[in-house]
Protein backbone atom coordinates (compact mmCIF):
# COMPACT_ATOMS: atom_id res chain seq x y z
CA UNK A 1 0.00 0.00 0.00
CA UNK A 2 1.08 3.53 -1.04
CA UNK A 3 2.78 5.48 2.08
CA UNK A 4 0.56 8.71 1.14
CA UNK A 5 -2.80 6.37 1.13
CA UNK A 6 -4.89 8.55 4.19
CA UNK A 7 -6.34 6.64 6.85
CA UNK A 8 -9.65 8.80 7.16
CA UNK A 9 -11.64 9.06 3.62
CA UNK A 10 -14.96 11.86 3.88
CA UNK A 11 -17.55 11.61 1.26
CA UNK A 12 -20.45 14.53 0.10
CA UNK A 13 -22.61 11.50 1.22
CA UNK A 14 -22.07 12.01 4.46
CA UNK A 15 -20.40 8.44 4.80
CA UNK A 16 -16.65 8.39 6.38
CA UNK A 17 -14.42 6.00 6.64
CA UNK A 18 -11.83 5.72 9.00
CA UNK A 19 -8.69 3.50 9.58
CA UNK A 20 -5.68 2.16 11.82
CA UNK A 21 -3.48 0.78 9.24
CA UNK A 22 -3.65 -0.45 5.67
CA UNK A 23 -0.85 -3.50 6.60
CA UNK A 24 -1.87 -5.53 9.59
CA UNK A 25 -4.77 -7.79 9.40
CA UNK A 26 -5.53 -6.67 12.69
CA UNK A 27 -6.04 -2.92 11.58
CA UNK A 28 -8.95 -1.20 12.49
CA UNK A 29 -11.97 0.26 10.28
CA UNK A 30 -14.80 2.22 11.05
CA UNK A 31 -17.54 3.83 9.07
CA UNK A 32 -20.19 5.96 9.74
CA UNK A 33 -23.21 7.76 7.54
CA UNK A 34 -25.11 10.67 8.29
CA UNK A 35 -26.46 12.27 4.97
CA UNK A 36 -28.31 11.91 1.83
CA UNK A 37 -27.31 9.22 -0.97
CA UNK A 38 -27.24 11.17 -4.04
CA UNK A 39 -27.76 7.99 -6.43
CA UNK A 40 -31.44 7.57 -5.40
CA UNK A 41 -32.04 4.23 -5.01
CA UNK A 42 -31.45 1.92 -2.27
CA UNK A 43 -30.93 3.67 0.87
CA UNK A 44 -31.26 2.49 4.15
CA UNK A 45 -32.82 4.50 7.20
CA UNK A 46 -29.42 4.26 9.14
CA UNK A 47 -28.55 7.77 9.69
CA UNK A 48 -25.85 8.01 12.13
CA UNK A 49 -25.16 4.77 12.21
CA UNK A 50 -21.77 2.80 12.08
CA UNK A 51 -19.44 -0.03 11.42
CA UNK A 52 -16.54 -1.41 13.23
CA UNK A 53 -14.25 -3.99 12.58
CA UNK A 54 -10.82 -4.90 14.21
CA UNK A 55 -8.68 -7.72 15.58
CA UNK A 56 -9.43 -9.51 12.21
CA UNK A 57 -13.55 -9.41 12.88
CA UNK A 58 -16.46 -7.42 12.64
CA UNK A 59 -17.91 -5.99 15.82
CA UNK A 60 -20.68 -3.93 15.10
CA UNK A 61 -21.67 -4.33 11.29
CA UNK A 62 -24.34 -3.28 8.52
CA UNK A 63 -26.65 -6.56 8.48
CA UNK A 64 -26.45 -6.45 4.65
CA UNK A 65 -28.12 -5.31 1.43
CA UNK A 66 -31.94 -6.51 2.48
CA UNK A 67 -32.37 -5.22 6.05
CA UNK A 68 -32.96 -1.58 5.41
CA UNK A 69 -35.02 -0.40 8.52
CA UNK A 70 -33.90 1.66 11.58
CA UNK A 71 -34.25 -1.16 13.78
CA UNK A 72 -31.55 -3.43 11.93
CA UNK A 73 -29.25 -0.90 12.02
CA UNK A 74 -27.51 0.83 14.60
CA UNK A 75 -29.52 3.77 15.52
CA UNK A 76 -31.34 5.19 18.29
CA UNK A 77 -35.34 4.63 18.92
CA UNK A 78 -37.26 7.56 20.35
CA UNK A 79 -40.47 7.29 22.30
CA UNK A 80 -41.12 4.27 20.08
CA UNK A 81 -40.33 6.48 17.36
CA UNK A 82 -38.00 4.69 14.35
CA UNK A 83 -36.44 6.66 11.52
CA UNK A 84 -38.62 7.29 8.70
CA UNK A 85 -40.41 9.99 6.61
CA UNK A 86 -42.20 11.32 3.61
CA UNK A 87 -40.46 13.49 0.92
CA UNK A 88 -41.77 15.91 -1.15
CA UNK A 89 -40.69 17.86 -4.33
CA UNK A 90 -37.21 16.82 -5.66
CA UNK A 91 -36.18 13.98 -2.80
CA UNK A 92 -37.59 10.94 -3.80
CA UNK A 93 -39.32 8.15 -1.63
CA UNK A 94 -36.44 5.75 -1.96
CA UNK A 95 -34.01 7.63 0.16
CA UNK A 96 -36.27 7.10 2.70
CA UNK A 97 -34.09 9.18 5.44
CA UNK A 98 -31.40 12.06 5.53
CA UNK A 99 -28.70 13.04 8.18
CA UNK A 100 -26.28 15.82 8.13
CA UNK A 101 -22.50 14.95 8.69
CA UNK A 102 -21.94 18.25 10.84
CA UNK A 103 -18.18 17.49 11.29
CA UNK A 104 -14.89 15.48 11.19
CA UNK A 105 -11.74 16.13 12.41
CA UNK A 106 -8.48 14.00 11.92
CA UNK A 107 -6.08 14.58 14.85
CA UNK A 108 -3.05 12.93 16.50
CA UNK A 109 -4.62 10.50 18.33
CA UNK A 110 -7.65 9.49 16.50
CA UNK A 111 -10.83 10.72 14.37
CA UNK A 112 -13.48 12.55 15.65
CA UNK A 113 -17.19 12.39 13.78
CA UNK A 114 -20.26 14.20 14.92
CA UNK A 115 -24.03 13.74 12.85
CA UNK A 116 -27.53 14.75 12.92
CA UNK A 117 -30.23 12.66 12.30
CA UNK A 118 -32.98 14.61 13.92
CA UNK A 119 -34.41 14.79 9.94
CA UNK A 120 -34.33 10.88 9.47
CA UNK A 121 -37.21 10.71 11.80
CA UNK A 122 -40.63 12.55 10.84
CA UNK A 123 -41.01 16.29 12.08
CA UNK A 124 -44.62 15.62 13.59
CA UNK A 125 -43.32 12.78 15.98
CA UNK A 126 -41.96 15.60 17.91
CA UNK A 127 -38.32 15.02 18.13
CA UNK A 128 -36.10 18.00 18.23
CA UNK A 129 -32.69 16.65 17.83
CA UNK A 130 -30.93 13.46 17.51
CA UNK A 131 -26.82 13.68 17.48
CA UNK A 132 -24.14 11.14 18.05
CA UNK A 133 -20.63 11.89 18.36
CA UNK A 134 -18.08 9.35 17.76
CA UNK A 135 -14.36 9.25 18.26
CA UNK A 136 -12.20 6.57 17.19
CA UNK A 137 -9.70 5.90 19.06
CA UNK A 138 -6.07 4.57 16.94
CA UNK A 139 -3.52 5.10 19.67
CA UNK A 140 -4.50 2.87 21.72
CA UNK A 141 -1.98 0.70 24.22
CA UNK A 142 -3.43 -2.68 22.53
CA UNK A 143 -6.05 -2.02 19.81
CA UNK A 144 -8.17 1.12 18.69
CA UNK A 145 -11.44 1.02 20.70
CA UNK A 146 -14.29 3.18 20.03
CA UNK A 147 -16.09 5.94 22.81
CA UNK A 148 -19.53 7.18 21.30
CA UNK A 149 -21.93 10.14 23.31
CA UNK A 150 -25.50 10.03 21.86
CA UNK A 151 -27.66 13.23 22.51
CA UNK A 152 -31.77 13.59 21.80
CA UNK A 153 -35.32 15.30 23.17
CA UNK A 154 -38.28 16.20 22.25
CA UNK A 155 -39.39 19.45 20.85
CA UNK A 156 -41.68 19.95 24.42
CA UNK A 157 -38.69 18.41 26.50
CA UNK A 158 -40.66 15.96 27.82
CA UNK A 159 -39.35 12.35 29.35
CA UNK A 160 -39.73 9.71 27.47
CA UNK A 161 -37.98 6.41 26.31
CA UNK A 162 -34.72 6.05 24.10
CA UNK A 163 -33.46 3.35 23.29
CA UNK A 164 -29.57 3.03 21.93
CA UNK A 165 -28.94 0.01 19.83
CA UNK A 166 -25.74 -1.83 18.73
CA UNK A 167 -25.88 -4.53 15.34
CA UNK A 168 -23.77 -7.13 15.16
CA UNK A 169 -22.82 -10.73 13.32
CA UNK A 170 -25.79 -13.47 13.77
CA UNK A 171 -22.96 -16.00 14.29
CA UNK A 172 -21.25 -14.00 17.01
CA UNK A 173 -21.97 -15.12 20.75
CA UNK A 174 -22.92 -12.29 23.28
CA UNK A 175 -22.75 -12.21 27.12
CA UNK A 176 -23.21 -10.67 30.01
CA UNK A 177 -20.69 -8.85 31.68
CA UNK A 178 -21.80 -6.86 34.94
CA UNK A 179 -23.69 -4.47 33.44
CA UNK A 180 -22.16 -4.76 30.23
CA UNK A 181 -21.88 -7.20 27.59
CA UNK A 182 -18.92 -9.01 25.86
CA UNK A 183 -19.16 -9.92 22.07
CA UNK A 184 -17.29 -12.95 21.05
CA UNK A 185 -16.17 -14.15 17.89
CA UNK A 186 -15.43 -17.43 16.28
CA UNK A 187 -11.85 -16.68 16.48
CA UNK A 188 -12.12 -15.86 19.90
CA UNK A 189 -11.42 -11.83 19.35
CA UNK A 190 -13.88 -10.22 21.79
CA UNK A 191 -15.26 -6.61 22.41
CA UNK A 192 -16.64 -5.00 25.59
CA UNK A 193 -19.47 -3.24 25.06
CA UNK A 194 -20.40 -0.48 28.57
CA UNK A 195 -23.16 2.12 28.25
CA UNK A 196 -23.65 4.95 30.36
CA UNK A 197 -26.34 7.62 30.67
CA UNK A 198 -24.51 10.66 32.71
CA UNK A 199 -22.14 8.81 35.28
CA UNK A 200 -25.39 6.07 36.19
CA UNK A 201 -24.20 2.74 34.02
CA UNK A 202 -26.81 1.33 31.88
CA UNK A 203 -27.62 -2.84 31.72
CA UNK A 204 -26.82 -3.73 28.25
CA UNK A 205 -28.44 -6.46 26.88
CA UNK A 206 -29.19 -8.63 24.04
CA UNK A 207 -32.96 -8.25 22.16
CA UNK A 208 -34.77 -11.32 21.99
CA UNK A 209 -35.29 -11.50 18.16
CA UNK A 210 -36.92 -15.08 18.15
CA UNK A 211 -39.39 -13.93 16.12
CA UNK A 212 -38.75 -10.44 14.70
CA UNK A 213 -38.59 -10.16 10.59
CA UNK A 214 -38.26 -7.63 8.12
CA UNK A 215 -39.83 -6.99 5.03
CA UNK A 216 -38.27 -7.46 1.65
CA UNK A 217 -40.12 -6.11 -1.07
CA UNK A 218 -37.61 -6.86 -4.06
CA UNK A 219 -37.21 -10.26 -3.62
CA UNK A 220 -40.53 -11.06 -1.30
CA UNK A 221 -41.74 -11.76 1.43
CA UNK A 222 -40.66 -11.92 5.26
CA UNK A 223 -37.27 -12.94 6.86
CA UNK A 224 -36.19 -13.10 10.76
CA UNK A 225 -33.82 -11.08 11.62
CA UNK A 226 -31.69 -13.70 13.51
CA UNK A 227 -30.52 -14.93 10.17
CA UNK A 228 -29.36 -11.31 9.22
CA UNK A 229 -27.73 -10.02 12.53
CA UNK A 230 -27.76 -10.32 16.02
CA UNK A 231 -28.65 -6.86 18.34
CA UNK A 232 -27.77 -5.20 21.27
CA UNK A 233 -29.07 -2.40 23.62
CA UNK A 234 -29.47 -0.16 26.28
CA UNK A 235 -32.85 2.03 27.67
CA UNK A 236 -33.69 4.95 29.46
CA UNK A 237 -36.36 6.99 30.29
CA UNK A 238 -34.87 10.73 30.21
CA UNK A 239 -35.67 14.07 28.84
CA UNK A 240 -32.13 13.49 27.07
CA UNK A 241 -30.51 10.61 27.77
CA UNK A 242 -26.49 11.79 26.98
CA UNK A 243 -26.09 7.89 26.42
CA UNK A 244 -22.01 7.44 26.35
CA UNK A 245 -20.49 4.21 25.09
CA UNK A 246 -17.70 2.41 24.78
CA UNK A 247 -16.50 -0.91 22.55
CA UNK A 248 -13.66 -1.91 22.97
CA UNK A 249 -11.64 -4.79 21.38
CA UNK A 250 -9.21 -7.29 23.26
CA UNK A 251 -7.86 -10.66 22.62
CA UNK A 252 -6.92 -11.00 26.49
CA UNK A 253 -8.67 -9.69 29.76
CA UNK A 254 -5.41 -7.99 30.76
CA UNK A 255 -6.07 -5.69 27.93
CA UNK A 256 -8.87 -4.22 29.77
CA UNK A 257 -8.68 -0.65 31.36
CA UNK A 258 -9.86 0.14 35.04
CA UNK A 259 -12.63 2.45 33.90
CA UNK A 260 -14.19 5.52 35.57
CA UNK A 261 -17.30 7.54 34.56
CA UNK A 262 -17.77 10.92 36.37
CA UNK A 263 -19.97 13.59 35.23
CA UNK A 264 -19.13 17.66 35.36
CA UNK A 265 -21.72 19.33 34.74
CA UNK A 266 -22.86 18.98 31.35
CA UNK A 267 -19.92 16.95 30.23
CA UNK A 268 -19.48 12.93 30.69
CA UNK A 269 -15.75 11.87 31.43
CA UNK A 270 -14.25 8.50 30.94
CA UNK A 271 -11.11 7.71 32.36
CA UNK A 272 -9.13 4.43 31.27
CA UNK A 273 -6.27 3.18 32.97
CA UNK A 274 -4.26 0.65 30.85
CA UNK A 275 -2.13 -2.08 32.38
CA UNK A 276 0.85 -0.53 30.61
CA UNK A 277 0.72 2.84 32.46
CA UNK A 278 -1.35 4.49 29.98
CA UNK A 279 -3.80 6.96 31.15
CA UNK A 280 -6.58 7.94 28.65
CA UNK A 281 -9.01 11.14 29.68
CA UNK A 282 -11.46 11.40 27.48
CA UNK A 283 -14.37 14.05 27.98
CA UNK A 284 -17.86 13.78 26.14
CA UNK A 285 -19.57 17.19 25.68
CA UNK A 286 -22.85 17.94 24.00
CA UNK A 287 -20.64 19.32 20.63
CA UNK A 288 -17.36 17.23 20.89
CA UNK A 289 -15.04 14.57 22.18
CA UNK A 290 -11.61 15.82 23.71
CA UNK A 291 -8.79 13.16 24.73
CA UNK A 292 -5.96 13.80 27.21
CA UNK A 293 -3.62 11.47 26.69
Amino acid sequence: MDDNTPLTKVFTSGCVFMRSGWDNVNDAHVSFTSGYDYHHGHNHRDENSFTFYSLGETFINDATYWPKYSYCHSTLKIDGKEQFRSFEGDVPNSCMTVGKLEFVRDDEFGVFVRGEAKEAYDYKEGIDYCNRKLYFMRSAPFSPYLIIRDDASMRDASEVEFITRFITKPEHEIKADGKGVIITTNSKAKALVLTYSGDKQVNVVEDNLKNETFLATVNGGEFLSLDYFKRISATVKAVNPKFTTLILPYFDKSEIPEINVSCKADDVIWTLKFKNGDIHTLTLTSEDICIEY
